[in-house]
């Protein structure tokens, strides 16, 4: 390795020259910093460079804050730009990582809260012989079966919760009736709207959580919550002690689940006779000249005009129990049909809140609701 030449600096300003073979600088004892020429270009490259950086940010500093004063207006909208496009992304990041919590609050704002909805299995309507049905398919705790054995329309909610209460999973199960009805203004009924009933269990449904962001209070007996369009249409206000008719049609609601038609119910009016006539013997009088007429036989002289009749329920024929059922639905059908479609059954309530949004309790897709609570619905019914 050769020599290389070293410019001493001395502390009183002074300057030699020395070679050495080893180091690129030293210090001596008295503070004196010797620097090898080579060192020294290396230092000044770098100084040079970083002061060619320096000299230029500051030279674009200066222009950009020169042109700052100059175009006030540029540079806002600039800096407004700048701080809007920063935001939009981050907004888009938050929403990116939490996607999957805001898509599962959209899908529970339109189609509710409740993850699964049990129905009937059939959607025929089928009136069966109870005592045959007892035989066939015996009690649901036995077999599983949570449909009513007579009614094929019908669910056992007891008998579903006992089933499903062993899974972690299943938070609770509460039963829920939804009918078309018939909205009326209680003073002036030719305002009236259609709208869908919801008969729920709304203490059960608080325990278990469905409708986080329900905030309304359990109805008591005689109140309905009712959707605020619906109220606007028949002129009816909330919070006021007004109250509204709500028309049940009964045979709609059960026609659901398959055709009601005079055919569909005989079996259950034959069902319902033979347990009256069950055990029973019944006596009433009869007119001697109607029984003859009925017989198509001439009155004979001396026979009483009036006399009784004592009957055996449970040697009353079938046939007979058909007939019977016949001619009551030939003589009362336009009365049932009446009383239990909407124009028959009214309820009168006292709104008591309206409605604005489901907040996870019922589909969006339903649109104008009535909610009442099921646990006063029959007691309020037995008063009609």
């Amino acid at each position: 390795m050769g020599k290389l030449k070293y410019a001493v600096l001395k502390p009183d300003g002074t300057k030699r020259e020395e070679e050495d073979e080893d180091d690129d600088f030293e210090i001596e004892d008295d503070g004196t910093i010797v620097y090898a020429e080579k060192s020294k270009e290396i230092f000044t490259s770098v100084r040079r460079f970083v002061s060619n950086i320096v000299g230029g940010f500051s030279l674009s500093l200066k222009y950009v804050l020169a042109e700052s004063r100059r175009n006030r207006r540029n540079t806002y909208i600039g800096v407004f730009t700048v701080f809007l496009v920063v935001c939009f992304v981050s907004l888009l990041q938050n929403a990116i990582s939490h996607s999957p919590v805001i898509f599962m609050k959209l899908g529970e704002n339109q189609v509710g809260e409740f993850d699964l909805v049990i129905t009937p299995a059939s959607n025929d309507l089928v009136i069966n012989n109870f005592t045959k049905s007892e035989q066939q398919y015996p009690s649901p705790s036995k077999e599983g079966r949570f449909s009513n054995p007579k009614f094929n329309f019908l669910l056992n909610d007891t008998e579903i919760a006992e089933a499903l209460e062993p899974l972690d999973q299943v938070l609770g199960v509460t039963p829920r009736w939804t009918l078309l009805t018939r909205l009326m203004n209680a003073d002036d009924p030719s305002r009236n709207t259609s709208a869908i009933l919801l008969l729920m269990d709304m203490e059960k449904e608080d325990e278990m959580g469905l409708g986080r962001n329900w905030k309304l209070r359990p109805l008591g007996e005689g109140e309905a919550y009712i959707s605020v369009s619906a109220l606007h249409g028949i002129g009816v206000r909330a919070n006021r002690g007004e109250k509204i008719f709500i028309g049940l049609d009964m045979l709609k609601a059960v026609g659901a689940f398959g055709s009601l038609d005079k055919a569909t119910i005989k079996p259950l009016l034959v069902s319902a006779l033979k347990n009256v006539l069950q055990n029973q013997t019944i006596t009433f009088p009869v007119n001697t000249s109607t029984i003859f007429q009925l017989l198509g036989l001439p009155e004979p002289p001396g026979v009483p005009d009036q006399f009784n009749i004592t009957l055996d329920g449970d040697r009353v024929p079938e046939a007979a129990i058909e007939q019977i059922a016949d001619a009551i639905l030939d003589r009362y059908w336009d009365a049932i049909q009446d009383r239990l479609g909407p124009s028959g059954i009214r309820l009168e309530f006292t709104v008591v809140d309206e409605l604005h949004d489901p907040n996870g309790k019922w589909p969006t897709a339903l649109g104008n609701v009535a909610i009442l609570n099921s646990r006063y619905i029959l007691k309020t019914i037995s008063k009609v």
